[in-house]
């Protein structure tokens, strides 16, 4: 997965969400994405009015300011009056639960959001099958935004925008079904026999949480192997990969999150839009006010630690 680190500068936009409009926020923390966007980065002022079973209410009981350049009617979204999201289909569990247009998953429940905030209700967002290689490739169009497992540069890349991120990616602790002698919290990690895959930060946590250093493999597919043959006791992989090695494997348990380590920002899932989308601030604002509202804690909270508790 790609590295996509914010660090000190999305911690300092944060900050400045917090406490100032969210104008000035969508410029320093959208950097390149926030320059493809001739308006003001923010949030619909209408987006009250809209109902609360798409969107739901403020998690942390702060309410981020309106910025009303960024609305439905101002936005040259490719239908107008219209916001289409892009994602591939069928979409993966716990990200997409079936249809996205009934709002269950975490990304339909982000995109919902999304909309929202910028002005569109739930009537007036469609969506659309997008190949992801051809998004990341600049190559797809017909689309206004792509939620779909992305992690991209804090830049973006040549061929596509990406707003602000929108779900911190932690990693898993995956273990055999059954196996009473498997670590199942972060006391039992210590010393435990522990496998990563190379080229992913969860090494990097194992040492942090266990004090142990893992043994490293090629790839997810290697690491359960040696989990299965006993090789190693648990497996560390990002969240996403745990999921669906869980789905595939009946034999897998989730054991939980690993805490993440809070002085490094996590990698990052993002919303991709087309290469100089006029659109790219106004998303990212809008990431940026659910962010400061507490909106995207509370659809992580409700779709992935339910499925993946906090490993404790």
């Amino acid at each position: 997965m790609a590295a996509d680190r914010f660090y000190r500068r999305w911690s300092l936009a944060v900050a400045v969400c917090a406490g100032l409009l969210l104008t000035s926020c969508a410029s320093s923390v959208n950097g390149a994405a926030g320059a493809s966007s001739g308006s003001s980065a923010g949030a619909a002022a209408g987006a009250s009015a809209l109902s609360a079973t798409t969107r739901p209410s403020p998690a942390g009981g702060t309410t981020a300011p309106a910025l009303p350049e960024c609305t439905n009617g101002t936005l040259p979204t490719v239908t107008p009056g219209t916001i289409t999201i892009g994602t591939e289909s069928p979409g993966r569990q716990p990200w997409y639960q079936g249809d996205p247009r009934s709002a269950q998953g975490l990304e339909p429940a982000v995109g919902y959001a999304i909309a929202q905030v910028l002005g569109f209700d739930h009537d007036h967002v469609t969506w659309t099958v997008v190949d992801r290689t051809q998004a990341t490739a600049g190559t797809a169009t017909a689309f206004d935004v792509d939620l779909n497992q992305f992690t991209a540069p804090d830049a973006g890349t040549a061929t596509a925008d990406y707003s602000t991120g929108y779900f911190a990616v932690t990693d898993t602790l995956v273990t055999r079904q059954g196996d009473a002698a498997a670590p199942n919290s972060t006391a039992t990690l210590t010393g435990a026999r522990l496998g990563t895959v190379s080229g992913t930060s969860s090494a990097a946590g194992v040492n942090r949480v266990s004090g142990t250093a893992p043994s490293s493999f090629v790839g997810p597919q290697q690491a359960l192997d040696a989990l299965a043959t006993g090789a190693v006791a648990g497996v560390v992989l990002p969240t996403p990969d745990a999921l669906a090695a869980a789905q595939a494997d009946a034999t897998l348990s989730l054991a939980g999150q690993l805490p993440s380590d809070p002085q490094l920002q996590p990698d990052q899932f993002k919303v991709l839009l087309p290469k100089g989308s006029a659109l790219t601030g106004c998303v990212s604002a809008a990431v940026d006010r659910l962010r400061v509202e507490g909106t995207l804690q509370q659809l992580a909270g409700q779709w992935i630690d339910s499925q993946v508790p906090p490993l404790r």
